[in-house]
């Protein structure tokens, strides 16, 4: 795991991908490679605003998997999206070396690979 140096992303805060789950203090463990894609993706189309970023082990979405996800290596954001914007992100995506890309109703979840070795997952699916 690469070491998130926040200079190199200025548009997003440490509270901004922090956890959210009440347990750990806000934890923001974030993966630097993925905050790199994630920064570039905002220069191309503008603000971003993540719902989630990392999630530690306790987080009630976590808890529930057999495998922890992507978003417990710090290498995952959820996206709101509406409109233009979804198509404008699905446009740039694989580009960015974005592999994961979930489509919720309202948000696009985002990452870079699973982080276990072994598990297979589809590269795309629905909420």
């Amino acid at each position: 795991m690469a070491e998130w140096n926040q200079s190199l992303t200025p548009n997003f805060s440490v509270k901004e991908m922090g956890c959210k789950c009440g347990n750990c203090g806000g934890r923001a463990s974030m993966d630097g490679d993925f905050m790199t894609k994630l920064q570039a993706l905002r220069e191309r189309v503008g603000p971003l605003a993540v719902t989630s970023g990392y999630r530690c082990k306790r987080h009630p979405s976590e808890i529930k998997k057999v495998v922890p996800g992507s978003h417990t290596a710090g290498r995952a954001a959820d996206i709101a999206v509406g409109g233009p914007l979804r198509y404008e992100i699905l446009r740039h995506i694989h580009e960015l070396g974005f592999v994961g890309v979930g489509f919720g109703k309202t948000f696009l979840h985002l990452d870079d690979g699973h982080p276990s070795p072994g598990v297979l997952r589809p590269n795309t699916w629905t909420y």
